[in-house]
């Protein structure tokens, strides 16, 4: 029998027999035997050798920069924000159940002993000249209508009008007071916020934690009950798929800069660091997939995609495409006309 005629009967032999293995009622044992070798060997491998670091950083830091991608991804992304935020499971969540009350307490005083951030935002804001005129604008028409709208002119008659009276009499006598005087009380109101704005500093600094700490428990009491719903009732499914859309710009953006491209090198560095000389097994693990996950859900996600393929008639060509070239190759062929 010629070298190839034997190739080809061998080669329709190893094709069944692997079609069989996939499909047959040998799958879970021999998936099994797979993953559990697979580990094994994956225990005999660190991370660092089996992926230097060097490599991994130069394939991330490459793909970010050259990857193009399609705009189509980027309508799919804010039509899941739309879908998200439209969600009819925010009605029935409460923040209370999102988020644990261990996790409440310890992001409570992590933000609450990061004192030198606190007192940068606390001085950035009083001392900012928005915060200032936005006070300033506040106490003068307060004042303003105070003059005008107060318990004497309310409750004295004829007193609004012997007031309107008065300061017509006065701008005869000097034209241009009432502009004086608006400016004289607007210098006046400035020179107040300046010494409000430094006596606030000065107390919100000096909070004590405990103080602090109290506070935000009571707010989170107030807001632990409230539906997920409220928090988003002035956001709807357009305004979130709008954000994705520009957030999904920015990234865009971002991921070519080098400002970025050195943040995700040291972020590497920094996961080497500590799992470098773990084994890939060790890494699996750390992460809760042993032998049995893996062949579970490997198994739950392969068997109808190998139906699939049996049904359309791709399984078996997809095998022989792999097998095919070695029984043809002249090493084989050399083997079998022997």
């Amino acid at each position: 029998m010629a070298g190839k005629e034997r190739a080809q009967r061998l080669l329709d032999a190893h094709v069944a027999y692997v079609v069989e293995q996939l499909s047959g009622k040998g799958f879970e044992a021999w998936l099994e035997a797979t993953v559990r070798a697979t580990l094994e060997d994956a225990a005999r491998l660190k991370l660092k050798d089996a992926v230097p670091a060097k490599q991994l950083k130069y394939c991330v830091v490459n793909l970010m920069a050259e990857l193009e991608i399609d705009d189509a991804l980027r309508a799919a992304v804010q039509d899941i924000a739309r879908a998200v935020v439209d969600s009819e499971a925010h009605a029935d969540a409460r923040i209370g159940e999102l988020v644990e009350p261990e996790v409440f307490e310890a992001a409570r005083d992590k933000a609450i002993a990061m004192r030198t951030l606190r007192e940068e935002i606390v001085g950035s804001l009083l001392q900012s000249k928005a915060y200032r005129g936005f006070v300033a604008d506040l106490l003068y028409h307060g004042i303003q209508g105070w003059v005008t709208n107060n318990p004497l002119t309310d409750t004295v008659p004829g007193a609004k009008r012997a007031l309107a009276f008065g300061r017509s009499v006065l701008n005869r006598a000097r034209p241009g007071i009432d502009a004086e005087l608006d400016r004289r009380l607007r210098d006046y109101i400035d020179k107040s916020v300046d010494a409000s704005a430094e006596i606030g500093e000065a107390y919100l600094l000096g909070v004590k934690d405990e103080d602090l700490r109290r506070g935000a428990d009571a707010l989170w009491r107030q807001a632990a009950d409230i539906p997920v719903s409220e928090v988003l009732d002035g956001v709807n499914g357009d305004d979130a798929a709008d954000w994705a859309g520009i957030a999904y710009d920015g990234i865009h953006h971002l991921r070519k800069t080098p400002y970025v491209q050195q943040l995700v090198e040291e972020g590497i560095d920094a996961y080497y660091a500590h799992f470098g000389e773990l084994s890939l097994a060790d890494i699996v693990g750390d992460v809760g997939l042993d032998a049995d996950l893996l062949r579970r859900e490997i198994s739950r996600f392969t068997q109808p995609v190998v139906k699939l393929l049996k049904k359309k008639k791709l399984l078996e060509p997809a095998i022989r495409r792999q097998l095919e070239p070695f029984y043809c190759s002249e090493a084989a062929q050399a083997i079998l006309n022997e």
